[in-house]
């Protein structure tokens, strides 16, 4: 253990302070030593020994041992009563502090005060007198990275995909050398082939267990590590959480080396919610006549559909086999909505002028709902026109059939 400048204060009790370290890092923990020394010819009687840890320092409670004798409950803050000493007795105290931040000045210095009273033999009492000790210092730097993950979806089901972006942001101030990225990705999903990169290039041969070295980091400086996962299961919580985390190794300025692991902290961006799909295909056709004050039709051109759902909501139903041969797991969900369409076609006149028709069409229909549905479940309803037909068949009349892809997410609380 070194000691940092000693210096002796007063004539008859000499205090010396130590630190292990002259160099460390943020959340290190430092073991400061005090030695007690009574050189005068008196006993010194109650000793106590102070130490104002600066904000950046966090004592830690039961560290404090003097003589090899471990005072759990005494805090060096407060201070530490130990008692008389004989003429050149020694008394040696120690204790330990976390660094909670870097000081702006980058050292942490401090000193340790120590109170005693001995007797005065021209008054006839005992007198009270406090010393300080010499000042140690520590140069502290920051060994850390800040991971954000991000995924590009809050609610997925099964089959979906999922790309998730990692930053990894140097906040220290000594260089991440080695950094070894690791996620190891929950069972409810895979990793996509090929889709693993490092600020933009493609690395190859990675594995569901990703445990990669990503390279070197400068202070302020990041590395981006993007991938995508397919969801292939569900699990109890509807939750999927998927944290990384890295190790890396830095090195202080009068040599020391470390190592040192950082957690994804926050899950808020990059948790998914593991939704129940079910779907079902629904064809709405029927035939449409243009209002009367449209000119006759000579050729259909196109036509646009968009689809609004107006309501939807769950009935009981038993839980058997249909007479269809469907099997009712005890939910529905009856979805009613509106096709809204525009016909674009060719007027049968002799300018041939498009003209367009409008329309809006009710639909309703129901889906079963799984077996693992609750009725406290989330439900979202989504659609997606998947195909358009349409056929003139006279000039007044057209026919078109819809299909339509209504799909429902169920998700739990």
């Amino acid at each position: 253990m070194s000691l940092n400048n000693i210096e002796e204060h007063g004539s008859d009790l000499i205090i010396k302070k130590a630190v292990n370290a002259q160099d460390a890092i943020v959340g290190d923990i430092l073991r400061y030593k005090i030695t007690v020394i009574n050189k005068s010819k008196k006993f010194v009687d109650n000793v106590i020994i102070i130490d104002p840890l600066i904000s950046e320092l966090e004592f830690i409670n039961g560290s404090v041992i003097l003589e090899e004798s471990n005072l759990l409950n005494e805090n060096i803050l407060a201070g530490v009563h130990i008692g008389c000493l004989k003429p050149d007795e020694i008394k040696i105290l120690s204790f330990d502090a976390r660094i909670l931040s870097k000081p702006k000045i980058g050292y942490i210095e401090n000193s340790a005060i120590v109170k005693f009273c001995y007797e005065n033999n021209s008054v006839d009492h005992s007198t009270i007198m406090d010393t300080i000790s010499n000042t140690v210092s520590t140069r502290v730097d920051i060994a850390d990275i800040k991971i954000i993950k991000k995924a590009n979806k809050k609610v997925v089901s099964i089959g979906e995909l999922i790309s998730y972006e990692v930053n990894l942001i140097n906040v220290g101030t000594l260089q991440a050398r080695n950094i070894l990225f690791k996620d190891k990705l929950p069972s409810e999903v895979n990793l996509v082939d090929n889709s693993f990169k490092i600020n933009g290039n493609r690395v190859n041969s990675i594995n569901d267990y990703m445990e990669i070295y990503v390279g070197t980091i400068n202070p302020s400086e990041n590395i981006i590590i993007s991938y995508d996962v397919i969801v292939k299961a569900s699990n109890c919580s509807g939750i999927l959480i998927n944290k990384s985390y890295i190790k890396f190794n830095y090195n202080l300025p009068k040599g020391r080396s470390g190592e040192k692991k950082c957690v994804c902290k926050s899950t808020e961006d990059s948790e998914v919610k593991l939704g129940i799909s079910t779907f079902k295909l629904l064809s709405v056709y029927d035939n449409l006549c243009i209002p009367e004050d449209n000119p006759d039709i000579e050729e259909v051109n196109d036509i646009n559909v968009d689809t609004e759902i107006l309501k939807y909501y769950i009935i009981r139903t038993p839980s058997v086999t249909s007479n269809e041969g469907q099997k009712l797991t005890g939910y529905k969900l009856v979805v009613r909505g509106l096709l809204r369409e525009s016909i674009e076609y060719t007027a049968k006149v002799s300018e041939q002028s498009i003209h367009f028709a409008n329309f809006s069409i009710p639909f309703s229909t129901f889906i079963i709902l799984p077996n693992n549905f609750k009725v406290d479940n989330k439900i979202d309803v989504r659609t997606n026109i998947k195909d358009i037909y349409f056929k003139k068949v006279n000039k007044r009349e057209l026919f078109k059939n819809i299909t339509l892809l209504i799909n429902v997410k169920i998700i739990s609380y």
